[in-house]
């Protein structure tokens, strides 16, 4: 999957990540319906985001869960929106909970729309229902001639063979047989769009930084909105090229996301198992063409030339290169790159549980109920390790809500706004800790002093511990 800078007009793909992705069908794990998902680590334009007030209301009334429940959780949210300025109050947290939910009972809407911007989907979470939808009518036109011409800018990267052998070294003739399935399978998407690609429109992958995912086994692609919208005609196609080279072999993954800490330093034999790493020679050509039409324009479409008798200007004498500068090695170079991975394998596990939660839901909105109740425990286990609120409702009314919806995107979240603080990580190495153990405090540290996901460190603690260790644990079997 890939990950863009998070507004309506661009996308940054130069800063992308993925998740693991499935390679079974039918009744699947979770893996079957997260796939691989690619974040961005410039979260410019995502935000916190809290329930409708209907839907808070709903939940309200339902007296499934104790209202000191909803509140706490609805305080936890509104925090968040707080540390990133999206409340329209400057009131301390406890007095906004007092003014939404007033002693007399109830929600007082009036107070919730003075704080909350409600008619701002960047704010408001709204319909599961919109997160994985059929690309609008609108956008069809957009997307085959992206898939189209990135069909074209993989052809031609399969027969470059100075640029494969530079970025695949000995594994170049490998990469060039990639290349060549990415086209076909981009060309494979182009004629099945409406069956084979489907889009987010609800903002949750703004929110929780992921602009597209693959899914092998069924071989389809899940797009974010911007992306279909084409918010950035360029980052649109080297995010299709990177779907589809999912979509080519099972094995290839998301090791590092494109100029990512370790990205450069990944061997060979490593690179083409990575996805990221098929946007490489795209890129540098898109580069390398920008930058000859930059330069025909400053010259106003003159060639080049020698200078004629009476011109002013002087050609400097030949001279010999200067050096390139030698790079000082950083002690907390191989730090950050763990930190690096430690986040991705946080984000992606949140994001799984996130993905999970939400298809069940969908399913129950389509009248399927069989998925909730065959992970009624599954859903509850993760409702206590992340203090959503399933854990707490009555067992016979038990249900996800947009509440819990919204928590666990938070979450998801939290960790793609973290991802951008590594370098501003201090890592403990004179206490004897381990590698690990001085990656986890340098994120937690973050997490507390950012104010990303919890009030109380030693739950922010747990929750990284949790995330970091349920990478590969998250056992839903999905039932069509």
């Amino acid at each position: 999957m890939k990950i863009y800078r998070n507004d309506s007009s661009a996308v940054n793909g130069a800063n992308v990540w993925h998740a693991p992705k499935s390679n079974s069908s039918n009744i699947q794990l979770n893996a079957d319906i997260v796939s691989k998902h690619r974040p961005d680590l410039d979260p410019r334009g995502a935000k916190f985001r809290v329930p409708s007030f209907s839907s808070l209301q709903d939940i309200t009334a339902g007296k499934s869960i104790p209202i000191d429940v909803i509140k706490d959780r609805v305080a936890v949210l509104l925090q968040r929106m707080a540390v990133e300025r999206k409340l329209k109050s400057n009131a301390a947290i406890p007095k906004l909970i007092a003014r939404i939910f007033p002693a007399k009972g109830g929600m007082d809407e009036i107070a919730f729309n003075e704080i909350l911007d409600t008619r701002n989907r960047s704010i408001i979470y709204e319909s599961v229902l919109d997160a994985q939808t059929q690309v609008k009518r609108g956008d069809m036109p957009g997307i085959k001639q992206a898939l189209d011409e990135a069909a074209v800018m993989s052809a031609a990267a399969a027969t470059d063979e100075q640029a494969l052998k530079a970025v695949f070294g000995e594994h170049h003739l490998r990469a060039a047989e990639i290349y060549q399935g990415i086209t076909q399978k981009l060309m494979e998407l182009s004629s099945d769009i409406a069956g084979k690609i489907t889009v987010d429109y609800n903002r949750d992958g703004v929110e929780i930084g992921e602009a597209g995912s693959a899914l092998f086994a069924r071989q389809t692609i899940h797009l974010m909105g911007a992306v279909a919208s084409q918010g950035n005609a360029a980052e649109t196609r080297f995010t299709l090229i990177h779907e589809a080279a999912h979509l080519v072999a099972n094995n290839i993954d998301d090791i590092f996301y494109y100029n990512t800490a370790g990205y450069k330093s990944l061997p060979g034999e490593m690179r083409i198992r990575n996805a990221a790493h098929f946007e490489e020679i795209p890129r540098k050509k898109k580069e390398e063409k920008d930058k000859a039409e930059r330069d025909k324009k400053a010259q106003g479409g003159k060639k080049n030339g020698p200078p004629k008798p009476g011109d002013r200007k002087t050609v400097a004498p030949e001279t010999e290169p200067a050096p390139a500068p030698v790079k000082v090695p950083d002690v907390n170079d191989d730090l950050r790159t763990a930190a690096t991975v430690a986040i991705k394998r946080c984000w992606t596990t949140a994001l799984n549980v996130f993905a999970v939660m939400r298809y069940i839901k969908r399913q129950q909105l389509e009248k399927n109920n069989a998925p909730f109740e065959r992970n009624k425990g599954n859903l509850r286990s993760y409702s206590i390790e992340l203090n959503l609120t399933m854990h707490e409702q009555q067992p016979d009314q038990m249900a996800i809500t947009n509440l819990d919806l919204t928590l666990m995107e938070g979450i998801a979240h939290a960790f793609h706004l973290v991802k951008t603080r590594v370098y501003n990580m201090e890592f403990d190495k004179d206490a004897g800790y381990s590698e690990i153990e001085m990656v986890e405090k340098a994120i937690v540290q973050q997490l507390n002093h950012q104010q990303l996901l919890f009030a109380d460190g030693e739950k922010n603690r747990k929750v990284f511990r949790w995330l970091y260790d349920n990478i590969y644990n998250i056992p839903i079997r999905i039932v069509k």
